[in-house]
C-alpha cells in the first residue's frame, strides 16, 4: 500500500488500495490547476479542464491567455501575451503613370519567413494581403524603393491600405519628389483593431511612363486587447 504523488506539486495521492482522506479526487484536480496551465503550442484545453481566471500558456510560443467564462458556461480567450510579426515583399513591382493622387492597390508577392514571429506563409492570403490575426494594437511599416530615376522631377507616393478600404482618411501616406534621383517612400502607422483585418498597399507616380519599385511590409503586434 504505497501512496503515489501528483506530478506538479508532489501532493500525496491515493492509490487503488489505500485511503488517505475523505476527498480522494481533489488532489489531482488541485495539481492540474495550480499556477498556470502549460499546453502544447496551438492547443486549447477542453472546457472541463478550465475555470474562470485560469492562465494558460503555450509551451514554446510565448503566447498566454486567461480563460474567461461566458454566461452559457463555455470559455473564451483573453490574450495576455501574443508575440507576433509578419513580413511580406515584392521584389519588383511595375507601377504605371497616373494623374496625381490616383492610387492603384497592390498586394505583396512573397512572404518573408526570416522576419516571422509566430506567423507563417498562411498569414499572406491569396490576394497578397497580410492578415492581422487578433484584436490588438499593431505597428505597421511600409517601404517602397523606386528603382528607376527620372531625367526631370516627378512624384512617387505610397499608402498603407487597411481592410480593403480605399477612402479611410486617417491612413498614413508618404510622397517624394524624385528630382532626378532614386527615392523611397517610408510609411509607418499605429493601428488599433477589434477584429482580424487584411493589409496591403496603394501606390501612384506621375512620371509619364511605367516605373519599377521594391516593396517591403512588416506588421508587428504591440499588444493584444
Amino acid at each position: 500500500m504505497t501512496a503515489t504523488k501528483t506530478p506538479r506539486l508532489d501532493l500525496t495521492k491515493e492509490s487503488d488500495d489505500e485511503y488517505i482522506d475523505q476527498y480522494p479526487n481533489n488532489w489531482p484536480i488541485l495539481d492540474w490547476r495550480a499556477g498556470e496551465l502549460v499546453v502544447a503550442d496551438g492547443t486549447t484545453p477542453a472546457d472541463n479542464q478550465l475555470f474562470d481566471g485560469l492562465v494558460v500558456r503555450e509551451a514554446t510560443t510565448g503566447k498566454s491567455w486567461i480563460a474567461t467564462k461566458q454566461p452559457n458556461g463555455t470559455y473564451t480567450k483573453t490574450w495576455l501575451t501574443y508575440p507576433w510579426q509578419a513580413s511580406a515583399y515584392t521584389a519588383a513591382q511595375a507601377v504605371g503613370t497616373a494623374t496625381a493622387g490616383t492610387y492603384t492597390t497592390y498586394g505583396f508577392a512573397s512572404y518573408d519567413a526570416a522576419k516571422a514571429i509566430n506567423s507563417t506563409s498562411a498569414d499572406l492570403n491569396g490576394t497578397g494581403q497580410i492578415v492581422l490575426p487578433i484584436p490588438g494594437i499593431y505597428a505597421l511599416y511600409l517601404q517602397v524603393r523606386w528603382t528607376d530615376p527620372d531625367a526631370s522631377d516627378s512624384q512617387r507616393w505610397a499608402q498603407i491600405r487597411i481592410n480593403n478600404n480605399n477612402t479611410r482618411p486617417e491612413w498614413n501616406e508618404d510622397g517624394q519628389h524624385t528630382n532626378s534621383n532614386v527615392v523611397a517612400n517610408i510609411v509607418t502607422q499605429e493601428l488599433s483593431i477589434t477584429q482580424a483585418l487584411p493589409i496591403d498597399c496603394r501606390l501612384w507616380q506621375n512620371s509619364g511612363s511605367t516605373k519599377n519599385c521594391a516593396i517591403t511590409f512588416i506588421a508587428e503586434l504591440v499588444s493584444p486587447k
